[in-house]
């Protein structure tokens, strides 16, 4: 089961992205992996934007029932059993998934994963036996970006990059109103709103951190991914 399981992982995400990556390579006029890898972001992202849009509207849709779910919560604090099935009932009305904003970032992940492990490994001409027999494989192959930057080390400004870059996509991520009551006292803790808190400030620290100790093309597709996210954003809430 393991390595069925492998071997759809490598045919499904693992050598279409590798693929695509050295095609974007080869039919650039500069031959550059930066631009490369940044291209394959924007073409990532394109891919990803209908979910993306879907857990937008399902935020947005939360948003506008959070004042039932006040009374709700407020109702029945006393009798947590009745008041998770409220709740539930309340959803199924709305026919809302409560957790379909994170349906954007579990899709990322296993794409994410991918791409860590195509620059993990190195891309040299040892790699190229996973390309296709349609991708012809590049004659003078390059690891550095913009000419400066060897994308297969580490490097300090991107992991820092990829951190700053990642607290601000989180700022524009929605953030939950804490439940309270009618006479404004805040109840009990909520939990959405510490994990909000821990995604806008712990999350970005924690990516610049682990961003340091890898290969430095997979900090500049991070950025790349959550500049691009930023702009997302901004239009979706223009559009809608």
């Amino acid at each position: 089961m393991t390595s069925v399981l492998f071997s759809l992982y490598n045919e499904i995400l693992y050598r279409p992205l590798f693929n695509g990556l050295i095609f974007i390579y080869s039919v650039i006029p500069l031959y550059d992996l930066g631009l490369s890898i940044i291209i394959l972001t924007v073409l990532v992202r394109l891919i990803l934007f209908p979910a993306t849009l879907r857990a937008f509207k399902s935020q947005a849709a939360m948003r506008a029932i959070q004042p039932k779910l006040k009374t709700i919560q407020e109702e029945y604090k006393n009798d947590k059993g009745e008041q998770t099935k409220r709740i539930m009932e309340l959803y199924a009305e709305h026919k809302m998934n409560p957790f379909s904003g994170c349906l954007p970032i579990l899709i990322q992940l296993p794409v994410l994963i991918a791409l860590y492990q195509i620059f993990w490994k190195g891309i040299d001409p040892s790699q190229f036996g996973y390309l296709y027999s349609f991708i012809a494989e590049p004659e003078n192959f390059s690891a550095t970006a913009f000419g400066l930057i060897d994308l297969m080390q580490r490097n300090i400004p991107l992991a820092l990059l990829a951190g700053v870059s990642q607290f601000f996509q989180a700022r524009f991520i929605p953030q939950p109103e804490p439940p309270s009551s009618k006479s404004g006292k805040a109840l009990e803790p909520d939990l959405s709103k510490i994990l909000s808190l821990q995604i806008k400030y712990f999350f970005p620290l924690l990516i610049a951190v682990w961003s340091f100790s890898l290969p430095s093309a997979l900090p500049l597709y991070w950025t790349t991914m959550n500049l691009l996210a930023i702009v997302e954003q901004i239009l979706i809430k223009k559009k809608f």
